[in-house]
Parts: C-alpha cells; structure tokens; sequence
C-alpha cells in the first residue's frame, strides 16, 4: 500500500535551503517554520503525566513550568476506561494550549517486557491490546482540541540500560503481533500526527535509520502520513536517517544545513526530503488550525479530573473479611512517608512539579484536624540509614489504634528514567517495618506507591492492599476516598504482579549486554506468558476488587461459525447484585483450541468499562475483528487467520475465567506445524527461555551475532563514555562529569547514567559536534586526526 498523500502543496514551493531547514530542530524544544511561507514554528513539550513544559533551550529535569500532574501512564491504564482517556486527552491539550505548546511527547506504548525497566511507570500495559486502545482513545483527546500527540518509543525500546546502543534482537513474529501492534492500533483508529523513533538499534539498525521500521512498516504498511522525529538525542547518522524515514532530528544546538544540503543534491535525497518537509508543513497546518475550537483551560477542574482520574484506576488487588472501606480513622495509625510526602510520578522527562498536590495526611487532617491524627513517619527514602527511633515510634503508634495504613514504595532512586532496577525488592527498611508493626497489629492496610511491580510476597499476610502506583497530585485525595468508601475501586491490573524476579519470562536475559538483548521468549511477554507455561503470579493481568458485586451472564453470539472478514458480536449481561453504584469490566479474551501455529493461551480482545446503579442491569455488545483471530506469518510477513475453533471468554482476569463459548473461523490458509523444531514456543517452559539460545536462532532464521568488547575499540561516536573511561582522555571528561554532578541529590545515578551514553550525546549538553570527534580520536590515540578536527571542525 502506497503512503497516504497528503493534501498539502506549500512544501513544493519552498526553496531547497527552506526545505533542509525544516529537517532538524531549532534548539531544544522547537521544529522550524518558514516565515515567508507562512509556516508556522511548531513547539513541542514532554509528556504523558502531565505537560513538563521548560524553557526554550533547556534539558533541565527541575525547571519546568508548573501544571497538573496526573497518575502516571502505568495507574492510568488500569482504569480500562476510553471514555475517560479522552477526556483526558482534552484536558491536558487545553492546558497545552494555555501554556502556547503545540505537540505533546506522549502517549509511551512500549510493552512493558520486564517489570524491571526503570521506566515502565510511563508506559501502559504488557498488552498491545490494551495499549493501543487507551492510546487510541487519548490521542482523539488531545488531538480533538488541536494539539499534537507524538506516540513513543518506536520501536522495541524495553530497557534503559544502554537504551541509547542497545540492540533489540527480536523476531518477526513477537515484533508485529507484540511490540509494533500498539502503534499500528493507534495509528490506523486515531492517526497521531506524529512519532517518536526511539534510540536503541532493532534487530541491527537504530530505529531513526531502520528503513523497515520506518519506510516498509510505517509508510508503506500503515499509511502513515505525520511526521516521524527522533528521540532526543537518538540520530548516530543524520543523512542516513532521513534516507531512510526520519523527518525531524531533535534536538539541534548547531547546523545541520551545510550536510543536508550537499545530500539534497542526490535525486533520491531531494524527493525523500521534500516529502520529510511537505509533513513538516502539515504537522504546522494541524497544530495552528484555527477551526479547531480550543475549550478554556480551568485549572481546577483540571485538577479535580486528576483525583477522578486516580480513584478510577486504583486497583484493590486484595479485601479480606471487607476490610475496606473504613468507617471512621479515628482509631487508625497512618504510617509512611509517603502518606505525608507522596511521589507524584517517577522521575525523568515526564516527571511534572504539580499544581496542588494533596497527600493522604493533608485529607486525614482535613477530615478530623491534625491533633487527632495518629501519624508516624516509620522511614524515609533518603539514601542515609534511618535513625532506629523511626521505627521504634511507627510500633509504638501502631500499637494503640485499632488497624493501620502503612503507605509503602519506591524511591526516585529507585525507579527512574534513564536506569533500570536491579530486582523487584522494596528498601529493606520498609520491609522491616512492616514485620515489625505486624507484630503488634494484624489489621495493616497497606497502599503501595510504585511505577512497576514489585516482590510483595512479604505482604500475603495483610488483609486489605491498594495499588496506588504513582497517583498524581491528586492521589492523597483519591487514596482517602477509596479507603473511606466516598468513592468506589474499580481499577484492573493492566500488568501481571509475578511472584519473584525469576519467575518473569525475560529473566536471564534482561536487559542483556551493552550492545546487545535477545528477546528470547518471543511472543510470550506478561500474561501471555504465565498462562502458558501455567505458573502462578501474586496477581495476575484484569484483576481488581470493587466494594459492589457484579455477575456476568454467559456471552452470547452473533454467529457460531464465521469467515476470515467477518465480525462477530458478543453479548454480555452484567447486573450489579447489591444495591450501590458500582463500575463494572467486560474482559473479553479469545482462546486458540488446537491449530498448527504456535500461540499464548489466550489473549485480551475486547473490554468496557461500565456503570450500573445499585441492582441495575445492562446488556453490553462488544465486536470482535479479525485482528482478534490473527498472527503474524514470517513466511507471507503479514498477518493471517489459521482457521478452527476459537473459545470467546468473559473474565474477571486473564486467569479468572466465568464463560466460555467456541466460535468456528473459517480460513482457507493452512500453515505447516513447526513443533518439531520449535517445541519449547509449542510448551512454554516454567523455568523460562534463558538456556534457549540455538531454539530462538531457528525462530530467528539466522545465528545471533556475538558483539565485540565494546571496551577495546577502536572507539566511534556511538561508543560510550564507560568504554573510554581507561584512557587518557575518558578520565578528563568523567572527572568533569563528577564535578558538575556534585550537588545533584542523586550523583551515583547520573554518573551511571553518563557512562552508559553515547560520546555523540555530549552535544546536547552545548558542547560543539567536533569537540565529541575530537574525544573519539584521543581515545583511539590518533592524536593528527585529532589536531585536524581541532583546526577545521567535523566534516
């Protein structure tokens, strides 16, 4: 299929020098117009909780803008609500247009591969499913009201260790059917007007220059018509980025235009870089359409969606005995620093100030003022030891109140852009105190403030759990009324919680080695995985209590037999069985029986999220494409429906499955069985895919390759910094990286971040391009080359 032509002509009458000036940016957080055109600047800004908006030419991680911080992406999705996505879309791009920002650097649908990556709070789900949906659902949103999305990471961009270098070696099957569908979903229901190409390499190729991601898949595939631009800092060769699908380099302190104008000259060059402008234009004519009605921009109200936001995505993972709600807290220990001082989000470009942060404290004492609070610090999340009387204060109020609400998580060194965790173990402080308020005080209520899984297993004995994930500013407001029942739960876990590290299919072989990680298990990430190889998890993906009882009648069908084109409709009657309003998830799954094609269990197809008054009923209808029936064939390279019978399933989770109704698909294609060769994708192994090498290279079709040690050059631009930490010259640079990061609250991180970069990316701290080549050549000790790019600059 042949890329969608846009409309637009004003590109083709630009001058050659006009047209190489729209392909990179103008310093940190602009894409050029053209005045005598009447092309307007486009300005972009970081997102997705939030708008992070800094001042024109700044990286800064502190100085931006205050506004609304929401939950993070990762407690977003649990509300399973596209409603409610949309209006958030709105929300956030009215206020984008009060602060004059025209693109938001958001949504992030990178599959959530590990629960290890340390930025997985920004990304929705293990599910593509899922992930495009929401996706779909904000992009409407925000584009509704004229600002631009930039969906990201693409593609493959799992990990933060080495994520600038890393390669992404994954199949071709888990690539479509797994980490590219979130974005062909978003793409083909809600056409963001632009994306992100992330910064690691796919299967050999970084993906600002894969031809395949960018030009076979994104153009040719999809139809793609906005505009691709990098990730900060992602291009390792300009030229041969734009020959191959980039539109925008972001971001540019210097000059592209001396280099892209002597490649203009090249015929191919000159007709994929007009194209690159024309969608440059057209990112320009969308953004500052004045047909677009913009709502006005009320801050509170925008404040107020991000309490609703939260109290409908917190996940009530376990009520023993009703626990939850509490009548009263007059008699309750609140416990932990983040009950008084809540982390709005995980750190990095989406961490957002706030405009009105509320903690659970702040409404405790609200409700009953201050003197009456039973409040104890318990730990703090400072990299210095606890003093012991901390400890000995949270027992001692623990002791005299009837229960506890003990508010636990992770710290911003913890989990943050730019590194990944090293295990899925809270601070063993926290873990102490726990075991030591348990001891005199069964009835602990714990809230858990984190961005990802973590190994809870220390807390199977506490009778109420509330997963809070990074709530937002308005999460102490959300958290109170949940606990106090003002407000219903009704979030599902959009991610599997497993049991331990090991236990995750990944492990062994996440995040990999510097240059390289092999994405061994193939399609089988999160639920797909734990179904299949049928092991347990502590909770598993669609799981969430609510304090209303729901019943789901057995789904009926439009038709018991269909064709390949065909939809098919269910039918689902859900009636609330108590008498209080209540939000109730449809979870729609579809159960491969038999075939000769390797498949998971089954996977999520459908869902919606609906609202009954107390003892009301509805019947809802949900439809089922194609999509739901299909994988990806290697042999054809696109998607094909293997024909037989499908089980439709209505669950309360992945694993809680209350009906099942077969369905026959008709499909003229057959497919060859390769149990054979393949068998461990047939039988998922518990013990995971680590020892599996020669089994992914036949699903791989080639030998892996076996990188070099980066450490003993010759040294590139695309070396790090850790690379040439031995030489002469490394230790200047890193010892001037200690100086400056002196004073940061977290300096270890950002010195493991430093080594972990690319010598290239020394530029957008305002250093000269040539002065990166110059480093290269010291450190490979050819001193006249050195000297020469010294005199004359980078060629």
């Amino acid at each position: 299929m042949a890329p969608r032509r846009t409309k637009l002509k004003r590109a083709k009458k630009l001058f050659t020098n006009e047209k190489v000036g729209l392909l990179y940016g103008d310093g940190a957080w602009t894409i050029r117009g053209v005045k005598r055109a009447d092309i307007l600047p486009t300005r972009v800004a970081d997102g997705p909780c939030g708008l992070r908006k800094v001042p024109d030419d700044s990286l800064s991680l502190t100085d931006s803008e205050i506004s609304v911080a929401y939950p993070c992406p990762a407690l977003m999705a649990c509300s399973f609500d596209n409603d409610l996505m949309e209006r958030f879309g709105r929300s956030l791009g009215a206020e984008c247009k009060a602060h004059e920002v025209d693109v938001l650097l958001g949504p992030g649908v990178n599959i959530k591969r590990n629960p290890l990556c340390g930025r997985n709070f920004e990304y929705y789900s293990e599910d593509p499913y899922l992930s495009g949906m929401l996706a779909s659902s904000f992009i409407k949103g925000i584009q509704g009201v004229g600002v631009g999305a930039c969906i990201k990471h693409f593609a493959c961009n799992s990990q933060e260790t080495y994520r600038m270098v890393n390669d992404s070696i994954v199949d071709s099957r888990a690539l479509h059917e797994i980490y590219l569908r979130a974005f062909q979903i978003a793409i083909e229901e809600a056409n963001p007007w632009s994306i992100m190409a992330s910064y690691n390499k796919v299967n050999g190729s970084y993906a600002c220059e894969s031809k395949y991601l960018l030009t076979d898949v994104l153009r040719l595939q999809w139809n793609y018509d906005g505009v691709v631009m990098s990730d900060w800092g992602g291009v390792s060769d300009p030229i041969l980025c734009h020959e191959n699908g980039l539109d925008v380099e972001m971001p540019c302190y210097g000059s592209r235009f001396h280099r892209l104008t002597s490649a203009f000259r090249k015929k191919e060059f000159f007709q994929k870089g007009t194209e690159s402008a024309r969608r440059v234009c057209l990112l320009s004519e969308r953004v500052h359409d004045k047909n677009i009605k913009t709502p006005s921009f009320r801050i509170d109200d925008a404040h107020a969606l991000a309490v609703s936001m939260a109290e409908a995505s917190c996940v009530l993972v376990r009520n023993e005995n009703k626990t939850l709600p509490l009548k009263s807290l007059k008699d309750v220990a609140i416990i932990g620093e983040f009950a008084k001082a809540p982390r709005l989000g995980g750190g990095g470009s989406s961490q957002v100030r706030g405009y009105k942060p509320v903690s659970f404290y702040d409404q405790a004492c609200k409700a009953l003022g201050e003197k009456n609070v039973s409040f104890s610090l318990g730990y703090t999340t400072g990299s210095e030891p606890d003093d012991p009387e901390l400890i000995l204060d949270a027992v001692e109020v623990a002791s005299r109140c009837s229960s506890v609400v003990l508010f636990l998580g992770t710290a911003p060194k913890d989990e943050a852009e730019g590194f990944d965790r090293q295990d899925l173990h809270l601070d063993e402080r926290q873990v102490e105190l726990y075991n030591r308020l348990y001891e005199v005080n069964k009835n602990i209520i714990v809230v858990l403030c984190t961005g990802a899984p973590i190994d809870a297993g220390f807390l199977r004995q506490a009778p109420a759990i509330l997963l809070s994930y990074f709530a937002g500013e308005g999460g102490g407001e959300a958290i109170y009324n949940l606990l106090m029942g003002i407000a219903n739960p009704s979030g599902h876990l959009a991610e599997t919680w497993p049991s331990r590290a090991y236990e995750v299919p990944s492990f062994g072989v996440y995040p990999g080695g510097q240059l390289q990680s092999v994405y061994l298990e193939s399609i089988y990430v999160g639920y797909r995985y734990y179904l299949s190889a049928e092991e347990e998890v502590l909770f598993p993906f669609g799981h969430g209590l609510s304090y209303t009882s729901f019943s789901f009648g057995r789904p009926r069908l439009s038709a018991k037999e269909i064709g390949t084109e065909d939809t098919l409709t269910v039918s689902v009657l859900v009636t609330n069985k108590t008498k209080r309003p209540g939000d109730a998830l449809i979870q729609i799954y579809v159960e491969p029986k038999g075939g000769n094609v390797y498949k998971a269990k089954r996977t999520l197809q459908a869902y919606r999220k609906i609202h009954l008054q107390g003892e009301e009923r509805k019947e809802i209808e949900l439809t089922l494409s194609r999509r739901a029936f299909e994988h990806f064939e290697p042999s054809s390279n696109q998607f094909e429906v293997e024909g037989g019978e499908y089980l439709i399933e209505v669950g309360e989770s992945c694993e809680n499955i209350l009906w099942e109704v077969p369905v026959t698909v008709r499909s003229e294609k057959t497919f060859p069985s390769k149990i054979d060769t393949l068998p461990i994708y047939y039988h998922p192994p518990r013990d995971g895919f680590w020892q599996y090498d020669s089994a992914f290279e036949r699903l791989l079709g080639h030998v892996l390759p076996i990188p070099k040690d980066p450490r003993n050059g010759p040294y590139t631009l695309n070396s790090t910094l850790g690379n040439i930490k031995d030489t002469f010259i490394g230790k200047k640079v890193l010892a001037k990286a200690d100086e400056r990061f002196a004073n940061d609250p977290n300096p270890e991180m950002m010195k493991k971040m430093m080594l972990e970069m690319p010598i290239r990316n020394i530029t957008l701290d305002g250093i000269k391009e040539k002065y990166a080549q110059i480093i290269v050549d010291l450190a490979n000790k050819r001193y006249l080359h050195a000297l020469w790019h010294f005199l004359v600059g980078r060629r």
